[in-house]
């Protein structure tokens, strides 16, 4: 699937509702930076945030997209600490996956239990 197929809709909803610029594109779950890449050049944004909880996507994501800030956390609507499922597979469709929820099987890859910090997150809601 690409990412217009993937994000399309987003756009088409962002542009209603915001306007056709976006000052910061934040990412939650990057996995690779690709989507945020995407809405950034298509919404031409200023800024690009990305968060992920797994090292192996943080690692990526900054590789491949330097210009972007990239925070190794996991965010939720609280601060705590918790258990994740780090998904490591030679598969690109699978690659720097990860899950907040019990993992017990995926194909083609291995499991990692890997502890990680939550960090409580609340975004501007307005546009100034």
């Amino acid at each position: 699937m690409t990412p217009e197929e993937r994000l399309g809709e987003i756009v088409i909803a962002y542009r209603e509702n915001f306007g056709d610029v976006a000052r910061v594109i934040y990412d939650a779950g990057t996995r690779d930076g690709d989507d945020a890449s995407y809405l950034a050049h298509t919404l031409r944004a200023e800024k690009v945030v990305c968060f992920d909880a797994n090292p192996i996507a943080v690692l990526a994501t900054r590789n491949k997209y330097p210009g972007f800030q990239v925070i190794e956390t996991a965010l939720s609507d609280y601060n705590g600490q918790g258990v994740f499922t780090q998904i490591v597979s030679e598969r690109a469709d699978h690659a720097g996956s990860s899950s907040l929820t019990n993992v017990r099987e995926w194909p083609d890859a291995e499991l990692n239990q890997i502890p990680v910090s939550y960090t409580h997150l609340t975004l501007p809601t307005n546009r100034e």
